[in-house]
């Protein structure tokens, strides 16, 4: 199994780093004054045969923090037609603003606010949406410091401790928020027990600092029990501010005769104390998707973000071509639609539940341990290499038609097999890990008027 977070997150979001490649027998038959053109004399083109097929990958870490990029966490579900159910559930820990808190006055109600990121993903043209939202409380304790992963599993007393049912997701995700006078920024508002309001402070009161807190109070679980949902937003959790942060915010009287007394004092999301990962389930039971996933079946190829569908690719016989220059080497991939999918529309070739903006390759040893393509940087993966291998969507016109493309770039990593006589170069591709969980594509195989497909263009060296 492997394990990582890769950083492509970092290019999503616009990190740039300095391009730094490194690699002995790699440079030294690559370096672009040695590389002849595309029109040199021994120039070869090819399309190269592979083997590929659509397998489940779930190897995710979803409690990673990168400095600079904000923590976000999926909360709903979505009931798609050909891929099925997917949950998607936020494991997180907040905390007291001081030791040994106290409200001044006793606590009239409390609410758990998680505030909308700006992105959502599912059918976003359904106004109707909705999610039942449920929180429980942790039971297991949950560090910091530990790497958990989108399958990771935490107990939880399964009695809830806050509910808010037939949410309209896409009211939620507009409409500004008006607490105490004051509108603020959309966000879901949960409202907790007096139970476990009453042990939060208890709690409190008692911890001298965050991590007593939470050894006390392990965490929360939030999730959806909506079974047929559409829309799934994705929430901030850490921040500089309430409702710009997860937190539980407590209400409370000065007097209980002047309504305009109401104060508040928050819990709060706090990132170098508070645990966080996001819980991702998928279920293909009776999907049309489950035909196609860890099956030899080579006529459609499936991607979601991790977890989830993956293209999994063998190109054999890399090593038995002669000595050369690889010029260029691209994967690409064509969305489709195909008749048994009820998110398609035949007509337009649209799909209600939209496609990956990037997709991404890695390469798989023979242990099954996964590393980044030579060509985004090896050991260093950077802005400037992750834009040269591209993957991102694209559109072509065939015949008149709109089509949807990706296009990978990877000579560097054909080189280095061709080098070194690699019986057979084994790859990954995924979406990204931005938003686990999220998008999903149908694309051409081997038997498909789009075919997927490797082009190499090499020179053969004297």
């Amino acid at each position: 199994m492997k394990h990582r977070f890769h950083n492509l997150i970092a290019a999503f979001w616009g990190m740039a780093l300095f391009l730094s490649l490194t690699g002995c027998k790699e440079d030294t038959i690559i370096k672009a004054k040695v590389a002849p053109g595309v029109d040199g004399v021994n120039v070869i083109a090819t399309s190269m045969p592979f083997n590929c097929k659509t397998v489940f990958d779930d190897s995710v870490i979803t409690s990673k923090v990168i400095s600079g990029l904000p923590v976000l966490a999926g909360v709903g579900n979505i009931n798609d037609g050909f891929f099925g159910q997917t949950q998607w559930g936020a494991y997180l820990q907040v905390a007291p603003s001081a030791a040994n808190f106290a409200l001044p006055q006793n606590c009239d109600s409390a609410v758990l606010v998680l505030p909308y990121s700006g992105f959502r993903w599912g059918d976003t043209a359904d106004a109707t949406a909705t999610q039942n939202y449920v929180v429980y409380e942790v039971t297991d304790t949950m560090s910091v410091s530990a790497t958990y992963y989108s399958k990771t599993v935490k107990n939880y007393n399964a009695t809830p401790v806050g509910t808010a049912s037939n949410v309209n997701i896409s009211r939620l995700i507009k409409d500004s928020v008006k607490v105490a006078g004051l509108n603020r920024g959309p966000h879901l508002r949960i409202k907790l027990t007096q139970d476990f309001i009453n042990k939060m402070l208890s709690q409190a009161a008692g911890s001298t600092s965050n991590a007593d807190y939470v050894s006390k109070v392990p965490g929360i679980y939030v999730a959806s029990n909506t079974t047929n949902g559409r829309l799934v937003p994705f929430f901030y959790l850490d921040g500089s501010a309430d409702y710009s942060r997860a937190g539980v915010i407590f209400y409370y009287h000065i007097t209980s005769t002047d309504p305009d007394s109401v104060k508040s004092a928050s819990f709060s999301f706090v990132t170098a104390d508070c645990a966080h990962y996001n819980y991702i389930q998928r279920n293909y039971t009776s999907a049309p998707a489950n035909n196609y996933i860890n099956k030899d079946v080579d006529s459609i190829l499936l991607v979601q973000n991790e977890p989830g569908a993956a293209i999994d690719i063998k190109i054999p016989n890399l090593g038995s071509l002669p000595v050369s220059v690889v010029n260029k080497a691209e994967l690409v991939f064509t969305k489709i639609s195909i008749a048994n999918d009820p998110e398609a529309d035949m007509t337009t070739g649209k799909y209600k539940l939209f496609e990956p903006a990037r997709l991404f390759p890695y390469v798989i040893d023979a242990s099954g341990a996964t590393t980044d393509v030579l060509d985004a940087g090896g050991s260093l993966v950077t802005q400037s290499s992750l834009d040269f291998v591209d993957g991102s969507k694209r559109t072509i016109t065939v015949n008149g038609m709109d089509i949807t493309q990706y296009v990978i770039n990877i000579p560097r990593e054909v080189q280095r097999a061709i080098v070194n006589k690699t019986d057979t170069l084994h790859l990954r591709i995924n979406g990204t890990t931005t938003f686990p969980g999220a998008y999903r594509l149908v694309a051409g195989g081997k038997r498909s008027m789009y075919q997927a497909a490797l082009n190499i263009t090499y020179s053969k060296l004297k």
